[in-house]
């Protein structure tokens, strides 16, 4: 899938939660706005033109001197595409983050470590 592409199709669906985007050829990383957390990935799974229906890894990381501490790092991975999507979310120590563990069942393992 060409570029052009991705990053419309990015833009079209998630207009409404993205901060910042940058799309390149191998890999594309979204900063996204913490609301309707599931809607994001059931968009990102389940839309036929994204399909990034295998969740690679997720990670935290830890900011200790800023206001929103924690980054939360979710590695997408569209294989019908072979795209590869990091969905960056700013979350604050006090903040729920909900479980994707009914879109991407392989989650619950890694949101036990986080």
């Amino acid at each position: 899938m060409r570029l052009e592409i991705i990053k419309y199709c990015l833009i079209t669906f998630l207009y409404r939660y993205i901060y910042l985007m940058h799309v390149k050829e191998d890999i594309s990383l979204c900063l996204l706005r913490n609301i309707n957390f599931l809607d994001i990935f059931n968009i990102l799974k389940n839309n036929t033109l994204l399909k990034f229906t295998t969740l690679v890894d997720i990670c935290l990381i830890d900011f200790p001197t800023r206001e929103t501490r924690f980054e939360l790092v979710y590695n997408l991975m569209s294989i019908i595409f072979n795209r590869r999507l990091l969905c960056k979310f700013l979350v604050r120590q006090t903040d729920y983050v909900l479980s994707l563990s009914n879109l991407y069942e392989n989650s619950n393992w890694s949101e036990r470590e986080i």
